[in-house]
């Protein structure tokens, strides 16, 4: 799998490269830099639309000056690269993520070694470190937990390292799926599967614990089919998304049984935790 890679100079910055973050966010980037003059943006090749972004730079021409320069990211350029700067994360003094070439530290209650490569969710990310400390707040001993959009792995494994009998992780991506496997093998769990899919592969299971890390619009295109996989009184954690879309998101949820309960926030980007109602609610 290629990404591309898409360099975006934003002027003035404030507060327009959060803005055009927002956007490409939207349609599909799932990572982002700083840069001295905006950012840089990632995307799988095989969702990147070349029309999108230029469409977003010409809704904000008149308000402010945008450039866009993007590049093809061969595979193996892009995971030495994410090797090369791969630095081990520290979450909520508790959980230690890093590589298998970095050393390890016992202090930590949580370890898990990542292999890095370009999959989502390595810990870097505001999402997947806002998702894991919520979930270190939780009591997962003996609970069903499902990984909607997993990445890496890394938080199914982090499920399964917090007592979950069963962990269950699906992502669209092969080499997610190739990496999930390797994860979930180096940190000797035993208890999560991986699937490639999407919301097609969710049947009839209930999960006491749901986990959704994706983005906005996918999110509330999936809505329906996680609060079916939720059982009544269970836990759906969402992110993915920005602050300024919490509100939407909470209406959607909402109509389909959930209760708001609270959110974290990084950077602007969002965890959301829900609770599943005891009726049953099936919106056409």
């Amino acid at each position: 799998m290629q990404y591309i890679e898409l360099r975006v100079s934003v002027n003035p910055r404030d507060p327009w490269s959060d803005v055009i973050v927002t956007e490409l966010a939207d349609i599909g980037f799932d990572s982002f830099v700083d840069t001295e003059s905006g950012f840089t943006a990632y995307i799988p090749e095989k969702l990147y639309i070349k029309d999108l972004p230029e469409q977003i730079v010409e809704r904000y021409a008149k308000k402010v000056k945008i450039a866009l320069r993007e590049k093809i990211l061969p595979k193996q350029n892009w995971n030495e690269e994410w090797e090369r700067n791969f630095q081990p994360v520290e979450i909520a003094q508790q959980l230690y993520i890093r590589a298998e070439f970095h050393p390890s530290k016992p202090d930590f209650k949580y370890e898990i070694v990542i292999q890095p490569k370009m999959s989502f969710g390595t810990g870097h990310h505001e999402t997947t470190s806002l998702v894991a400390a919520e979930m270190l707040n939780l009591d997962f001993k003996q609970k069903t937990v499902l990984d909607m959009g997993s990445g890496t792995g890394l938080l199914a494994i982090l499920a399964e390292k917090l007592g979950a009998k069963s962990v269950l992780a699906i992502d669209i991506d092969e080499w997610c799926l190739i990496n999930s496997q390797e994860n979930i093998a180096a940190n000797q769990c035993t208890k999560t599967k991986v699937l490639m899919g999407g919301k097609e592969k969710l049947g009839k299971e209930k999960f006491n614990t749901v986990i959704a890390n994706i983005n906005r619009n996918i999110l509330l295109d999936m809505a329906k089919e996680l609060s079916a996989s939720t059982e009544a009184g269970g836990t759906l954690i969402l992110s993915g998304f920005y602050l300024e879309d919490l509100a939407v998101l909470i209406n959607e949820f909402t109509q389909y049984g959930f209760a708001f309960l609270h959110n974290s926030e990084k950077n602007k980007w969002v965890a959301a935790v829900f609770e599943k109602g005891n009726s049953s609610f099936d919106r056409c």
